[in-house]
């Protein structure tokens, strides 16, 4: 016999063992997926474009200047 049962929920967003429990059940809704790795995904993608196009719309002065900026990293690294 399926009697509806009114069960007390603090907060349904919450990673709880009985939230879980109640999500199994059906009694509250399954959580969406982290937005964590899309965010990350996109962060990652922005730096690599950012990175291919930090040549575009400089001067030969400007471009002088980050290359020896870039000399000055690598060989940091490098030690």
């Amino acid at each position: 016999m399926d009697v509806p049962v009114n069960v007390p929920i603090d907060d349904p967003n919450a990673d709880t063992e009985w939230n879980d429990i109640l999500r199994k059940h059906g009694v509250i809704p399954e959580k969406p997926p982290s937005p964590t790795p899309v965010k990350e995904e996109a962060l990652a993608e922005a730096k690599r474009q950012a990175h291919e196009n930090r040549l575009e719309d400089k001067n030969l002065d400007e471009l002088d200047e980050l290359e020896d900026e870039e000399d000055a990293e690598f060989l940091e690294k490098y030690r």
